[in-house]
């Protein structure tokens, strides 16, 4: 329960960031957009 629980939660912060960086609810895109950042795409 303990990494299911964490992966929720990561996945709830990516989708409000999400919202926050396009004013939109990319609950799919969320992940791509925070992996694209780290890429510095």
């Amino acid at each position: 329960m303990k990494i299911s629980r964490t992966l929720f939660t990561v996945i709830l912060l990516g989708s409000i960031a999400g919202v926050v960086l396009t004013n939109d609810v990319p609950v799919i895109k969320a992940p791509f957009h925070v992996a694209d950042d780290r890429v510095g795409a």
